[in-house]
């Protein structure tokens, strides 16, 4: 009888035999490792119970780590002690659902009833989760973000692998792991593991094997999150690449530069109010009421004071769509104003700033101006159930107030400065 330490450098050493043998480990008393002559590597253990010899499979190398077969055997050899077979549990284990279905028809229904505020989301599925209709939300607007982000990540990643096959109580820490290192795309992959572990918190939290895996086999890839903001100064200058942006301009190789009045005004806005591009591509003028801006978004729903500057920027546009940024084809939207974008930071000697960052600069002054809690609120943050009780205090004419005190503050810096408050050393 053949014995050597489990560990992986001695179980990749093994030679493919002519007829199947075995390798039995120096740690765990019945432990082996059974080697095919097709190659497979297959990890088992033998215990006795009752005077009668059994044999279980724990898995195939390298699917199973050597780590794992051995914490596995103990616990096999735990269950013997105890007087339980290992063999009647791995029976009824059969009976658990796979992740695939676990995932369509238990936790994402559960998760749609957490949604108290998108309710037609409920009335949308009507209780069908079939990969097809789960694949059809995507392209819903009914759906929050939380929720289309479960759908989107499902589709992208998880559908076709084979992670998606295995039982719930068989996937292991190292399962998890492979599954993150088959992920290309970084955040993704660091997203998809927070959800996994919120899947099987909601399976047995007493046995999370993400948890275990994060702990142990996983390091998460570093954060790649913009902390970009505008400085003053760069205001400045972006202010006046806007003027000429706006009313059109010759530029050095001769050609006249067609004025984009509709896409400086977009920028703009975008600083007074600190909301997404997107949410500002797709205004309608039917949601804007006196001041007062509500829609629903992919990202929620959004409720708002527009600020003086920005209703002063709207009467400058002509109401020929429904759409107060009319895109080229009938009934649609902008969808992109990169190149203006670009070319407004060209002029302005701007380098490193997406569009996106001027809500990180307004988000920035609100904070250093009113606080963090009231800045979430003037930026529509989601916010959990305790801090919109306790903080989240701002009626209408306070968010108003605040809104046009801001936006006061980045038009001047707009045109050419004025009294400002520095926020360059936030």
């Amino acid at each position: 009888m053949q014995k050597i330490i489990f560990n992986k450098t001695n179980i990749e050493s093994l030679e493919t035999p002519l007829k199947r043998s075995r390798v039995y480990s120096t740690e765990i008393e019945g432990l082996f490792c059974e080697t095919f002559k097709s190659g497979i590597k297959t990890f088992r253990v033998q215990y006795k119970l009752n005077n009668l010899k059994y044999t279980f499979t724990i898995g195939r190398y390298p699917s199973i780590h050597p780590s794992f077969a051995i914490s596995k055997a103990k616990e096999v050899k735990r269950l013997v002690a105890e007087g339980e077979n290992p063999q009647l549990a791995k029976s009824e284990n059969r009976k658990e659902p796979t992740f695939r279905d676990y995932y369509l028809r238990e936790y994402i229904p559960l998760k749609i009833s957490t949604y108290e505020d998108h309710k037609d989301v409920k009335a949308y599925f009507d209780n069908d989760t079939s990969p097809q209709n789960i694949y059809r939300i995507r392209y819903s607007n009914k759906v929050g973000k939380g929720l289309e982000t479960l759908v989107q990540n499902y589709n992208s990643t998880l559908r076709s692998h084979s992670f998606c096959n295995k039982r719930m109580v068989d996937i292991s820490p190292l399962d998890i792991q492979k599954l993150f290192l088959d992920i290309p795309k970084k955040q993704t992959a660091n997203q998809l593991m927070r959800q996994l572990r919120n899947v099987f918190e909601f399976y047995n939290p007493s046995n999370n094997p993400v948890k275990l895996a994060l702990k142990k086999y996983i390091k998460l890839h570093a954060s790649n999150e913009r902390t970009r903001k505008a400085t003053e100064q760069e205001l400045m200058r972006l202010g006046d690449a806007l003027n000429k942006i706006e009313s059109g301009f010759l530029m050095d190789n001769g050609f006249y530069y067609q004025p984009q009045k509709t896409q400086a005004i977009i920028i703009r806005i975008c600083l007074y109010e600190g909301l997404r591009p997107n949410e500002i591509y797709s205004m309608k003028w039917e949601e804007i009421e006196g001041s007062r801006y509500k829609t629903n978004s992919k990202m929620g729903d959004i409720e708002t004071e527009l600020s003086h500057a920005t209703l002063s920027e709207l009467k400058k546009l002509n109401r020929n769509s429904d759409y107060v940024f009319e895109g080229r084809k009938p009934n649609s939207h902008i969808k992109s104003i990169r190149k203006t974008w670009h070319k407004a930071c060209e002029l302005a000697n701007i380098t490193d700033l997406e569009l996106y960052d001027l809500r990180k600069t307004f988000s920035s002054k609100a904070t250093q101006t009113f606080g963090v809690f009231d800045s979430s609120k003037l930026t529509n943050h989601k916010s959990s159930k305790v801090v919109e009780k306790h903080y989240s205090h701002l009626d209408s004419g306070e968010t108003k107030q605040r809104k046009d005190q801001l936006s006061e503050t980045f038009n001047s810096l707009l045109n050419g400065g004025g009294k400002v408050i520095n926020f360059d050393k936030r």
